[in-house]
């Protein structure tokens, strides 16, 4: 059995990173990953300020969106939602997605994965990884290189 400490997250205390595009000013986010990372499941954490964005991208398994705190609207593949605390938004595996924070509070959102790890790809390179494709959990050298671990 795995030990009760492993089960529990705390979105309070997640070590986060930033990351954004160049050239597009509004996609700009923090994530916590992972919040928790089980045998079958992940879970993370994003925020956006008011007006910014997560920007677009694919996850290499489905995706269920919970807002927390604020209001977003959502895309997925060409759908558009705006969701609340406590709303959610399953987003099938390799959907176009993402999400902006409407309003004037900062939005804060987890996201469930049904396995322990996935592969994101983005439509842009992600800054300061200089890459478009993220594995979550990165590799822990990717971490502490970023100064989260």
């Amino acid at each position: 059995m795995q030990d009760t400490k492993d089960l529990t997250g705390n979105v309070a205390s997640t070590a986060m990173m930033e990351g954004w595009h160049d050239g597009e000013p509004q996609a700009r986010w923090r994530v916590g990953f992972p919040l928790l990372s089980l045998e079958d499941s992940l879970v993370i954490q994003i925020e956006t300020e008011p007006g910014a964005c997560l920007g677009t991208h694919t996850d290499g398994a489905e995706e269920i969106l919970l807002v927390l705190a604020g209001r977003i609207e959502a895309h997925v593949d060409h759908e558009r939602i705006e969701l609340g605390p406590g709303e959610m938004v399953v987003v099938p595996e390799l959907a176009p997605h993402g999400f902006r924070t409407v309003g004037d509070v900062m939005a804060r959102v987890l996201g469930f994965f049904p396995t322990k790890s996935v592969e994101s790809v983005f439509d842009r390179e992600i800054v300061p990884l200089g890459e478009t494709k993220v594995s979550v959990p990165p590799p822990r050298e990717a971490l502490e290189e970023l100064g989260l671990v």
